[in-house]
């Protein structure tokens, strides 16, 4: 269980995420007619929905004839016209009921055990998974105060976490950008429906969609469109190099030389593995970040321990220790040479009066709860692989003290 500070002060980043979603969203038309919220019970049904509309679907995990929360979930939102319009145009609904006095037939009640025993064995009543069409869980939901406006603008605050592969269209325009980003190039070529068909992994596959925003610049070329002159110049050239080979499906990566690291005239089995071997380290300062994700890349490339922070750094009075973690142990030159070229430093603010954008602090709340520490601040060190080597609670130590505590969690 969170202690009361560590509850409280989630709660609250939950709250400010919402809020700041919802300042940012356009106002729905209220005399816009509502479109009737369909709800699915077929798993089975509900992912053939969303691999045809591209939208995610929304799994309700409910206990509709006990669960006060879920009734109250369904009464302040769920039967509201501002949700169902919002549903009908962003989510496939997926209703999965786990009622005590309802009767429900056999085949339904297996249906809903299975799928909560895969995907969610551990979740309360409401929970809400987001999904993609290939079964992927985006993020998840529940209970939101309020009514349907701060309900919405959390759940796009998890939806927004969809990463999407978005390839430059044209040679030029991947070149100009991995220029501008000091990225490798990898390109994409593809040729009818049977090259593209080849590449579709690439576009959904989760967990590779953010390695590769995170690492390449990516252009994808069809050889079945019309190119212009100057596109048309630039492939002739790949190829003639050897660096592209005509076919159906082929990826090259270019490091900043343009020199080929990487080619492949089908999609390997783990893309991420074969890239990590071929392409140049990612370039790594010591800087602090917020973006575990990146962080863990970073972590597994140059064979260094992450270190976590978890804290709320703006309540000097009730939480000094989470003050001076930012403003005396961290500047610390004991902490500073500890760390030098041999941790990846990631730092999780969640502050309690100041303004943070809603995505990001979705996202802090999103490896809150994955770690779950049980008091702010805390420290935990994983290794490059991303296994847990220990955690601490930071009591305003002195920094010889603290740096020799964490030296010890590596060993």
């Amino acid at each position: 269980m969170l202690n009361r500070n560590a509850l409280l002060s989630l709660t609250v980043v939950v709250t400010l995420a919402a809020a700041l979603a919802v300042a940012s969203r356009p106002a729905l038309a209220e005399d816009a007619p509502a479109a009737e919220a369909h709800w699915l019970t077929s798993v089975d049904e509900a992912f053939a929905e969303s691999a045809k509309t591209g939208k995610p679907v929304m799994a309700d995990i409910t206990g509709s004839d006990w669960c006060i929360w879920c009734q109250r979930l369904n009464a302040e939102v769920f039967r509201t016209d501002e949700f169902k319009k919002w549903a009908g145009e962003h989510v496939v609904l997926l209703e999965l009921d786990f009622p005590k006095n309802t009767p429900q037939p056999a085949e339904l009640k297996a249906q809903n055990a299975a799928f909560k025993a895969k995907y969610a064995p551990d979740a309360g009543y409401p929970t809400l998974l987001f999904m993609t069409p290939q079964r992927d869980v985006i993020g998840a939901g529940g209970y939101v105060e309020g009514g349907p406006k701060p309900w919405i603008a959390a759940a796009e605050g998890v939806i927004a976490q969809w990463p999407k592969l978005k390839p430059h269209a044209t040679l030029a325009d991947g070149q100009a950008a991995a220029a501008k980003t000091h990225k490798p190039l990898l390109v994409l070529y593809t040729r009818g429906d049977k090259g593209q068909a080849q590449a579709a992994p690439m576009f959904n596959d989760m967990g590779l969609i953010r390695y590769l925003n995170f690492r390449v610049t990516t252009v994808q070329i069809k050889a079945d469109k019309e190119l212009s002159k100057d596109e048309a110049a630039a492939l002739a050239k790949l190829e003639m190099d050897g660096k592209l080979p005509a076919g159906d499906f082929q990826l090259l990566a270019l490091d900043g030389a343009g020199k080929a690291v990487y080619t492949a005239d089908k999609l390997p089995a783990d893309l991420k593995a074969e890239l990590e071997k071929a392409l140049p380290p990612i370039p790594y300062n010591g800087a602090w970040t917020d973006d575990y994700e990146t962080a863990s890349l970073i972590s597994g490339e140059h064979k260094l321990p992450m270190l976590l922070a978890f804290t709320i750094s703006d309540l000097p009075s009730k939480l000094p220790a989470g003050a001076k973690l930012m403003t005396d142990f961290f500047p610390s030159e004991e902490f500073k040479t500890f760390a030098k070229d041999k941790l990846v430093l990631v730092c999780l603010d969640f502050p309690r009066t100041t303004e943070v954008d809603g995505a990001v602090m979705m996202k802090r709340v999103k490896v809150a709860r994955q770690f779950m520490p049980r008091e702010v601040p805390t420290i935990v060190l994983l290794d490059p692989s991303g296994k847990e080597l220990g955690r601490v609670v930071y009591k305003s130590e002195a920094p010889k003290d603290f740096v020799e505590t964490l030296q010890k969690l590596l060993k």
